[in-house]
């Protein structure tokens, strides 16, 4: 922020200056911020602050911030803080928070939480999160989930994709899944023949080949001893 030269404004921008430096420290004070200066506060002005001060006192009461001061609550406010409190205890425990006083509960919210904590561990165990307490299940609940992971794994296995362990299927689950050779439709008769006929034909094709080259190699003449001398010296 540009630096300010008060002496370089006119009269009127002077004015409109020191109007808005002491708005500023009104803000401040009410808010409890800033460079709060009282003395320069008129008596409505001290009485204005004191009442946001209070306000904003009782509201973090409340809100069970750490500016809260007791000592500076009237007794309705007191009333009004202690239910306050009581409340936002009631709800943290409900939501498993840390800051949580169960000895503070009455039976009725302490009941309420017992139920919310349930609901949280089958919402976990259902997640598969590695807070879920499978104890602290029923027998319903456990064999609901037991059946979910059934399905699931399942489908996994069915659709080829997410963790399939094939040895938990059921016998009649394990019937979808044949070899896949088992599968392949069978041949027709007329199919059988022909591929009966090429590969008779392929095996007379070899075989004529080994006839020719035979007779290629019993028609070569053999050298003679003589001829074997000199190839053997020309090596």
């Amino acid at each position: 922020m540009a630096s300010c030269d008060p002496s370089r404004l006119t009269q009127s921008e002077a004015r409109e200056s020191s109007v808005a430096a002491h708005q500023r420290n009104v803000t401040d004070c009410k808010d409890g911020v800033g460079d709060c200066d009282h003395s320069k506060l008129n008596p409505s002005e001290v009485g204005a602050v004191d009442t946001a001060r209070r306000q904003l006192n009782v509201s973090d009461c409340k809100n069970g911030t750490g500016l809260c001061d007791h000592s500076k609550l009237t007794d309705s406010e007191i009333s009004e803080v202690a239910a306050a409190e009581h409340q936002r205890n009631a709800q943290n425990c409900k939501n498993g928070w840390d800051d949580c006083n169960r000895s503070k509960l009455t039976p009725l919210e302490a009941g309420q939480t017992a139920v919310a904590d349930h609901q949280r561990n089958l919402s976990e165990c259902r997640n598969g999160q590695e807070t879920c307490d499978y104890s602290k299940l029923t027998a319903t609940e456990t064999k609901m989930l037991t059946d979910a992971e059934q399905q699931r794994n399942y489908r996994a296995c069915l659709k080829g994709y997410g963790y399939c362990d094939r040895s938990r299927l059921t016998p009649s689950e394990a019937k979808r899944f044949r070899p896949i050779k088992n599968l392949l439709p069978s041949r027709t008769s007329t199919e059988q023949q022909v591929l009966g006929s090429i590969r008779k034909y392929t095996q007379r094709e070899n075989d004529d080949d080994k006839s020719e080259k035979q007779m290629c190699a019993s028609t070569m003449p053999v050298p003679g001893a003589k001829w074997q001398q000199i190839l053997r010296s020309s090596l």
